[in-house]
């Protein structure tokens, strides 16, 4: 089996399995009705000098592991959600993987890569370094994808 096809089927199992989860795990709600609390002082903004990094297929990004959407606990981590795209990094096989959501491909595309760019903190070129694939999952309909993975549009 390929590699592209052992991808593709890893990701489709974590989507279900993403999907299982926000039906199972309850939703929390807060009640401001009592008037007998008193009013919280907040706290102090915290700052955050440096961003910690971690090192990819020989490149240095920002800690994506460190405060993930949601995690597998076997080493995948949503990172990136946005109602046309989506961003999943599997450690195991040190593989990104955006997944467009919505038509036009193209256009969606390009947003993708720059905000995955952005939010790993590193330049186009070194992005190129990276193990990137890019699709859509068959459920999205996604007008202009011809059903084969891409890489990243700016990489030879």
């Amino acid at each position: 089996m390929s590699k592209n096809k052992i991808l593709l089927i890893s990701f489709t199992i974590f989507l279900l399995v993403l999907v299982g989860v926000s039906f199972i795990v309850p939703r929390r709600t807060t009640d401001n009705t009592s008037s007998l609390s008193p009013t919280p002082i907040p706290a102090p903004p915290t700052i955050i000098n440096a961003q910690e990094k971690i090192n990819v297929s020989g490149v240095e990004i920002n800690d994506i592991t460190a405060n993930p959407i949601i995690d597998n606990g076997a080493g995948d981590v949503l990172f990136i959600q946005h109602p046309k795209y989506q961003v999943v990094y599997e450690e195991g096989f040190e593989v990104f993987i955006i997944s467009i959501l919505a038509s036009p491909f193209e256009e969606t595309r390009r947003e993708a890569e720059d905000v995955f760019v952005e939010k790993l903190g590193i330049t186009k070129q070194e992005a190129c370094g990276l193990d990137v694939t890019i699709g859509s999952p068959s459920y999205a309909g996604v007008t202009g994808f011809d059903g084969k993975n891409r890489k990243l549009s700016f990489c030879p």
